[in-house]
């Protein structure tokens, strides 16, 4: 027989209520109140207890914590449960609610078990009411319901999707934005109607994009003599009361309206320090503020669509009830690792190991592949260049579509283009397809390439710095008198030397010619000092050819329907002069496409910002000087853009230079040109074969696929051709360079982004001999000219045969050493290391934007003395009611 609640149950203790009781009585104890449960059967008695958090044995009595019955018991000794399971003949057991401490009765078998008074069932009546009012009010609400600190922080606070702008570092101090400390910081939203108005206490400004250059104070950023000057303050540094009154900023994502003046946070020559000219106040960029390379000791979020609507009512509330004790807030988490440290640029960041060098990954291709085993002398090489990243104030949302991206669309779709084309093996010059990253961060890219190609590394194998389309002279011998075993000889030679001449090795030169051709070489070896004078050098400049293609995503006329394009040339003219005849050519040959192209503006001081600067830099450095085959090296390039004397992007380097900003149509036309002029070029002297070149046509829903996959989140990388290659991290394309993680020499990248990775798998395919190969792979080929395409993919990796390479691409003044980064002195064969900020990107935790409701100063003051006064009064009526009762008890 089972007692409870006075209720005596002949049962089996299965179904008895004790079960749900004892789950109760846990509820009970997490909610303040102490439970016990009293049992007896056949002269045992079981107690359980909650005492602290002890746990109590004595002889004949068993006391356990309900909630820790299972872990606090000693081994072997039964629960309460289980000794209540293994009773043969219960006969009574009794459940009482005692509150704060513990008390104990004994009970005589039969005894008429009850409450220990009316007040306790009421108590428990009322308690069963309250649970079932919880339950019935956990399943009314679903999943909304407060069951951890997560949800109550849900429920108190609402996250902001945003785009945040960072804290970068360079050798000479920071730019971009930060918590000014350690911690969050929280703070009233305002809106900002006027530029000059003023701010009453700290707040989170909100304000439109088109105020943001007016309210920021602007830097010019040039070199001089190694350090940045600053000109044109706007109002933050003017005012410094005004400046330490913004606690963050808030900016609207609405459409920007002044589309016809432009918004562009770069400088207006962006990367001047590395023009291979003296001309740096030339005005590239008209739009360019400079805001994006400024210094803020405050959070900047740009906010999504989505969150503006949100962000602006909390606005309007703050601003309509400006006396209640409602403030809506914004918090801004923007703590930034270099802040904690104290580190203030890049070399000392990284010596705290506080930041990270920004870089990536670029990659080039040949086509047809270059067999890097074969004895036969290597072809000349023509180089097509293009750039895959952008910035942007706000580091997320760095999309460049007209700025980097159309250039690099046109890029892959003109190798799309020529690798339907039979007789490339046949032509005079190799085509090498280039995709640099960083160049938006001091030419990263490029500048590492050339690096990597003068010291002859694995990423460049199968390239040479004296292939990249060099045309060497000949060697006249004139009328040399020798003598042969004793027989007098004269003659003249004309021999033209390959690229491996050099005078010491005329011997190797002449050896394959005639029996006096290799007398004169026996006699050079022996005495090349005195023979040299009779020596006549024809030897034309060592040049390197390059077509980088910029911009070109607004060189359609929409009332023309013609494209457009300007062709900025720079080194050698010679050279350039034949390729501008290849781009006309090209252009004729492209008929009823009405694609055209021009020279750019005789006045313009050079070529604009290009990667090409970082090769004519790379020239003038070494101008004077000759090369270890006695040859002078020049640089031939030609940039193409869509713009003869400044950008007509607008929105240079800013988030707003998406895929609204370009023309499809504009980038196939400048593929078709391309593709082309490439044919031309590399038929060398041979007749061009009209057949071949008029069979090039690009393919313009290539273009357009690419534009959705490269520039948007719909499709995004998540698009059929992305994905034929790789499994995207992200499904948002974002093309600012990062931060470099892998190994300097490794030509497997573990960190390479998504996008480089894709232009790897997209060239290694188009560019092999055997398209659609069924020879499968995870990784790596057997043979060393196969690489390994769509390897991240289930089961689709399939070995070709290709030359596609990942090339390490951040900054020459920096070296890995014991798995740490250091800053090292400027090399002489470096030109453009004196001006090389070196940029690197902070650490931080997190990053977050949210916004909630919080009570103001003077209304919590308010609850303060009004809880204090309750208190005291609450304290002065229990001693005056304690003092009565004890009073009239002691009359009763």
């Amino acid at each position: 027989m089972l007692f409870v609640d006075g209720t005596c149950f002949e049962k089996d203790i299965t179904s008895c209520p004790l079960r749900p009781l004892l789950h109760l009585l846990s509820i009970t104890s997490l909610n303040g109140r102490d439970a016990w449960t009293h049992c007896r059967s056949e002269g045992d008695m079981y107690w359980t207890e909650r005492e602290g958090c002890s746990t109590t044995y004595s002889d004949g009595n068993v006391f356990v914590d309900p909630q820790l019955v299972r872990a606090d018991r000693p081994p072997g000794t039964p629960t309460f449960l289980d000794r209540l399971m293994s009773v043969g003949n219960p006969t009574c057991c009794r459940v009482i609610f005692t509150p704060l401490r513990v008390r104990s009765w004994p009970i005589s078998q039969g005894s008429s078990a009850g409450l220990e008074c009316p007040t306790m069932a009421l108590k428990l009546l009322l308690f069963f009411a309250l649970s079932i009012l919880f339950v019935t009010r956990r399943s009314i609400a679903g999943p909304d319901t407060l069951e951890s600190v997560p949800d109550l922080q849900r429920i108190m606070y609402q996250n902001i999707k945003s785009y945040p702008c960072v804290r970068l570092l360079n050798l000479y101090g920071e730019i971009g934005c930060s918590n000014p400390g350690l911690r969050k910081v929280v703070a009233p939203i305002v809106r900002l109607n006027h530029s000059d108005e003023d701010l009453s206490y700290p707040s989170a400004i909100l304000l439109p994009l088109e105020k943001l250059e007016s309210l920021f104070q602007r830097f010019r950023m040039d070199f001089i003599n190694g350090a940045f000057f600053i000109e044109s303050p706007y109002r933050v540094s003017k005012d410094v009361d005004f400046a330490h009154k913004i606690a963050g900023v808030l900016v609207e994502s609405d459409e920007y309206p002044s589309k016809s003046t432009g918004f562009s946070p770069a400088e207006k020559f962006p990367q001047a320090a590395f023009a291979p000219y003296k001309n740096h106040s030339y005005e590239w960029n008209a739009d360019g503020s400079g805001i994006m390379l400024n210094h803020y000791n405050f959070p900047v979020f740009l906010l999504s669509p989505q969150a503006n609507s949100i962000v602006q009512e909390l606005a309007d509330k703050n601003a309509e009830e400006p006396d209640l004790y409602k403030v809506h807030v914004a918090e801004f988490d923007l703590v930034m690792q270099t802040t904690k440290a104290h580190t203030q640029d890049s070399e000392s960041c990284l010596k705290e190991q506080s930041c990270l060098p920004l870089g990536g990954f670029s990659v080039w291709s040949s086509l047809p592949p270059i067999n890097v085993s074969s004895k036969e002398p290597p072809k000349p090489i023509i180089m097509v260049v293009a750039s895959q990243d952008s910035a942007s104030l706000f580091r997320d949302l760095s999309l460049g579509a007209e700025s980097s991206i159309s250039g690099l669309i046109a890029l892959l779709t003109a190798v799309d283009a020529l690798s339907y084309v039979n007789d490339l093996t046949e032509l005079k010059k190799q085509l090498v397809f280039m995709v640099f990253t960083g160049e938006a961060w001091g030419y990263l890219g490029s500048r590492k390439f050339l690096q990597e190609l003068d010291m002859g590394t694995a990423a460049v194998n199968g390239l040479d710095s004296t292939m990249i389309d060099q045309e060497f002279g000949n060697v006249s011998l004139y009328h040399v008198f020798f003598n042969i075993g004793g027989e007098s000889q004269s003659g003249n030679i004309t021999y033209h030397c390959p690229a491996d001449f050099h005078v010491n090795l005329c011997f190797q030169c002449f050896e394959n010619q005639s029996r006096l051709a290799r007398a004169v070489g026996k006699i050079l070896n022996f005495t090349s000092i005195a023979i040299f004078s009779y020596f006549s050098f024809s030897m034309e400049l060592a040049s390197y050819l390059v077509l980088e293609i910029g911009s070109v995503g607004k060189g359609l006329d929409q009332g023309t329907s013609a494209a457009t394009f300007y062709a900025h040339a720079g080194g050698n003219s010679s050279v350039t002069k034949d390729m501008l005849e290849a781009l006309q050519s090209a252009s004729d040959s492209l008929g009823t496409d009405n694609v055209k192209i021009k020279m750019a503006d005789a006045s313009n001081p050079g070529i604009p910002p290009s990667s090409l600067m970082a090769f004519l830099r790379k020239e003038i450095s070494s101008i004077s000087e000759m090369d270890v085959y006695g040859r002078k090296n020049t640089t031939a390039g030609i940039v193409l853009e869509d713009f003869g004397s400044s950008f007509s992007n607008k929105f240079y380097h800013s988030h707003l230079d998406n895929p609204s900003n370009i023309n499809a149509t504009s980038i196939a036309a400048a593929a078709a040109l391309v593709a082309r002029s490439l044919y031309i070029l590399a038929s060398g002297d041979m007749q061009v074969k009209l057949m071949s070149l008029n069979s090039i046509k690009v393919n313009v829903s290539l273009v357009e696929e690419l534009v959705g996959c490269l520039l948007s989140c719909e499709p995004g990388l998540s698009c059929g051709i992305v994905k034929n290659f790789i499994s995207p991290s992200n499904n948002c394309p974002n093309h600012y360079v990062g931060v470099f993680l892998d190994s300097p020499d490794t030509q497997y990248p573990e960190y390479a982004d998504d996008v480089s990775r894709f232009v790897w798998n997209f060239l290694a395919n188009k560019t092999s001999l055997v398209k659609d190969s069924t020879n499968s792979c995870t990784g790596k080929c057997d043979s060393v000219d196969e690489v390994c395409v769509g390897a991240e993919t289930d089961g689709n990796g399939r070995c070709v045969v290709s030359t596609t390479r990942y090339v390490p691409a951040y900054s020459t003044r920096l070296e890995l050493k014991y798995n740490a980064w250091h800053v090292i002195h400027v090399n002489s064969s470096d030109p453009m290391g004196s001006v090389d900020p070196v940029w690197t990107e902070s650490f931080w935790n997190t990053i977050g934007l949210r916004v909630d409701t919080v009570q103001s100063s003077t209304y919590d003051w308010l609850i303060l003395t009004a809880g204090v006064g309750i208190t005291v009064a609450s304290y002065i009526a229990t001693i005056m009611t304690k003092a009565f009762l004890a009073k009239t008890v002691k009359n009763d």
